[in-house]
């Protein structure tokens, strides 16, 4: 019978798999095959190069990333018993954005399963789980996410909340088609989304039918801001009214809002403008990429400002005369308008506003990485599931991109960059003994991980 035995040198211990023979009378042990070394009681196989063969490949850095930032942002406990089947769709959104009958395939190139210690799921059963979805209470999960926020920033600053709309390809939603911000028509609802001014943390968000302005839109998620305790907000120019204004003021918000060029205020205060006294050194505003000339006057409650931006108004006349419609006198090229009731001065106050761009950003993160665009399910529970799914995959998007802060790069970019962090089954072709281990870790994957908190 052959059995394990320890065998000491002067290198080192070693196993070896031995067996008791008869020789001449005596019994002795016979090796069969040297295992490996005993290196602090952990064995370490003795394997010929020559022998060793790759059974799998998989990624597995990116996915081990997106599991530190889902356990630091305690989502397990939120998401209740199925929590595991739900990051699964979060992390396959995030990393593949495959639709759900080719993502059967994907998993089993991934360390996905494993990572979240589930069991392989057929297409059917993948469709199954999304309706475990539905069962997640977003209220709860929003309050439990602001809670997280606030642990990175602790002072609740200004809330940037922008809508967009999305098509999805329902043909069991009885919902009509309708015209896109881009011109096209089909079956279109709209996601409003606020976050924070700092780092974009998704604060809030909702779901609304094509056809609901973007001013009521801001009249129904304002009593929602106020009772998560922000009072200072920017908003897009397509939420600006004077009754909204007012709403604001009420409800004693701060705010900074881009507003439209409406036919009193062009007669009132832009044709009142002289290029010359707007276009001097103490009223330009260096931005990120451009200059713009400011002047002001006192409006509903508090200050409307003018923002000149040579740059666009050469862009805006080649535009009109490739049109060819409208007044020439109607058009102010170059000209936008900011209201604001902040104790701030007007340049700070179109520094903060042109900087909102984080939530624009937020949304190209959504449609593109994340592909918000089109919604590819057919159930009307299975396209709000997608969007909670995509709302989900962004908070973890967000925090990694905190995290990475300092690295500059992007959380996409971050994760592109994981990509190749695969785990490698190797295979002992002689003793048929398999190990795994991941691949060395570039000096740009490493500094990642070391981010996020974690190590392979």
């Amino acid at each position: 019978m052959a059995f394990i035995r320890k065998l000491k040198t002067k290198s080192g211990t070693y196993l070896a798999e031995v067996e008791s023979v008869r020789e001449g009378g005596k019994v002795r042990q016979r090796v069969i095959r040297y295992i490996g070394k005993d290196v602090n009681g952990s064995v370490v196989r003795k394997v010929a190069t020559n022998q060793i063969g790759i059974s799998e490949v998989r990624r597995h850095a990116d996915v081990l990333v997106l599991k530190a930032l889902s356990d630091e942002l305690e989502l397990d406990q939120v998401l209740g018993k199925r929590a595991s089947e739900i990051l699964l769709f979060v992390y396959a959104q995030i990393l593949e954005r495959k639709s759900i009958h080719k993502l059967e395939e994907w998993l089993s190139q991934s360390d996905v399963l494993e990572t979240l210690q589930l069991e392989p799921l057929s297409t059917k059963e993948l469709y199954m789980s999304l309706k475990l979805v539905e069962g997640v209470d977003f209220a709860v999960l929003q309050e439990h996410l602001n809670n997280k926020w606030r642990t990175l920033e602790a002072k609740p600053e200004a809330v940037v909340l922008d809508v967009t709309d999305t098509y999805f390809q329902g043909s069991q939603v009885d919902w009509k088609s309708r015209r896109g911000k881009d011109g096209v028509y089909g079956k279109l609802l709209q996601i409003a989304m606020g976050v924070s001014f700092s780092h974009g943390f998704p604060l809030s968000h909702k779901i609304y039918d094509g056809n609901v302005s973007n001013k009521r839109i801001l009249r129904d998620m304002l009593s929602e801001l106020v009772k998560m305790g922000y009072s200072s907000i920017i908003l897009d120019r397509g939420m600006y009214s004077a009754a909204n204004i007012e709403r604001l003021n009420q409800a004693n918000f701060t705010a900074i809002v881009g507003a439209t060029k409406t036919t009193q205020v062009k007669r009132d205060f832009l044709l009142s403008i002289a290029r010359d006294d707007i276009f001097t050194k103490n009223n330009q505003v260096v931005l990120k990429n451009t200059k713009v000339y400011v002047t002001s006057i006192p409006f509903l409650g508090g200050t409307l400002i003018a923002v000149f931006n040579p740059d666009a108004e050469v862009a805006q006349r080649e535009e009109f005369l490739e049109r060819k419609t409208g007044s020439l006198k109607e058009q102010f090229f170059g000209y936008s308008l900011v209201y604001h009731n902040t104790k701030h001065h007007d340049h700070e106050v179109i520094r903060q506003y042109f900087d909102k761009d984080i939530v624009e950003r937020s949304f190209r993160c959504l449609k593109g990485p994340l592909s918000l665009r089109p919604i590819r399910v057919w159930l009307a529970d299975h396209v709000q599931a997608h969007i909670k799914i995509c709302y989900l995959a962004y908070a973890l998007l967000a925090l990694l991109q905190y995290r990475v802060r300092k690295l500059k790069l992007s959380a996409p970019n971050a994760l592109d960059k994981l990509k190749t962090g695969y785990r490698v089954t190797l295979t002992d072709n002689h003793s048929n003994f398999s190990w795994s281990q991941t691949v060395t870790l570039s000096k740009a994957q490493d500094s990642i991980l070391q981010a996020v908190g974690c190590s392979v």
